[in-house]
């Protein structure tokens, strides 16, 4: 899990990124090995913008100089009405909620040979644009690990403007931590993957899944079924703008990509259930990790957290788990209280 910066309010307060990795479980525990982050060059403050002078007086007529090369002209969207180019992506999984269970030891499950998971497969569009749209929006740039103020009195209003270039941007300051802001990704990606999450019911209804837990189970199976790589902290934007994301994919870029880590993982789970009623949802953060609870009944062996005297059955999206199966290591510490829960709608 990832999507942290500290800083330290001095006079000159600088944000340094903190890179985690998720932590990826499966079959029978093996020591994690985080990726060792890469050194990075210190980043040099922020530049005053100069500020164009005053235009002179304008001389006497004088010898026309040869006209400046013309600017690149700025891409533009699509006229109103052109044809956009659409994203077609075959997904293909196994529900390893339908597979029957013998029994489960540690982080092993032993499965009945004869009950196999169902294999599901769904057709994903996506409108390029969309996805481009996305990636365009979320993320600060390098410059923005850095901010001044001139004097003790100019720091609260320095601080006010910083944070609302943050919060255009996805991210929000919590203390002298920099993280992502999880209910502006799924505020904004919760209506651009309402079609995928439709289609996702109807697989289950054409498999006869029952509504409810069969569901979700559905849907949780489509996003552990993602190939599961960590994101760069930093990157470049298909403008070529360069911004820091602290490791995160918005979750139509997920979708187009084929894959995630934990944190992006959750956050397309989260948009894939958003505004639905039926579907409080959860999410577990720390240790290095993310995974998260959907309120539901628990059934036997279920693991599952009470919040506000609600029951979250909890569900690992990084590993093709049943509903309500985490690892032994995450569940001790979920019963230490050692995450800290963030509601989202």
């Amino acid at each position: 899990m990832k999507g942290a910066v500290r800083s330290f309010l001095v006079l000159v307060v600088v944000l340094m990124v903190a890179r985690t990795a998720c932590q990826m479980e499966a079959g029978p525990p093996v020591p994690p090995t985080p990726p060792t982050p890469p050194s990075q060059p210190a980043l040099p403050p922020v530049r005053p913008i100069p500020i164009a002078p005053a235009p002179a007086p304008r001389p006497a007529p004088t010898p026309t100089p040869p006209p400046a090369p013309a600017p690149a002209p700025a891409p533009q969207p699509p006229p109103a009405g052109a044809a956009r180019e659409v994203l077609s992506i075959q997904h293909e999984w196994t529900d390893p909620n339908t597979q029957r269970v013998v029994e489960y030891r540690g982080d092993t499950v032993v499965i009945d040979p004869r009950y196999p998971a169902k294999r599901l497969a769904l057709t994903v569009q996506l409108d390029k644009q969309s996805v481009n749209d996305d990636i365009e929006a979320f993320g600060f740039p390098p410059e923005d690990l850095v901010f001044r103020w001139d004097s003790r009195e100019g720091r609260a209003p320095a601080e006010a403007r910083y944070r609302a270039r943050l919060a255009e941007r996805g991210f929000e300051l919590n203390g002298d931590m920099l993280s992502v802001d999880y209910q502006w990704v799924i505020d904004r990606s919760g209506p651009k993957v309402r079609h995928v999450a439709a289609g996702l019911r109807q697989v289950a209804r054409r498999h006869g899944y029952e509504p409810g837990r069969g569901h979700l189970g559905v849907l949780a199976s489509f996003v552990q079924g993602l190939k599961y790589q960590i994101p760069t902290q930093r990157r470049q934007t298909p403008s070529g703008r360069t911004v820091e994301t602290t490791g995160v994919l918005m979750p139509l870029e997920a979708l187009a990509a084929g894959w995630g880590d934990c944190d992006t993982k959750c956050l397309l789970f989260a948009s894939l259930l958003a505004r639905r009623r039926s579907a409080e949802l959860i999410l577990l953060v720390g240790n290095d990790h993310m995974f998260v609870g959907v309120q539901a009944p628990p059934r036997q062996n279920d693991r599952f957290v009470k919040v506000r005297n609600l029951r979250y059955v909890l569900v690992e999206l990084t590993t093709p788990w049943a509903l309500g199966r985490i690892s032994e290591q995450q569940w001790k510490a979920a019963r230490r209280n050692s995450y800290r829960i963030v509601p989202v709608t």
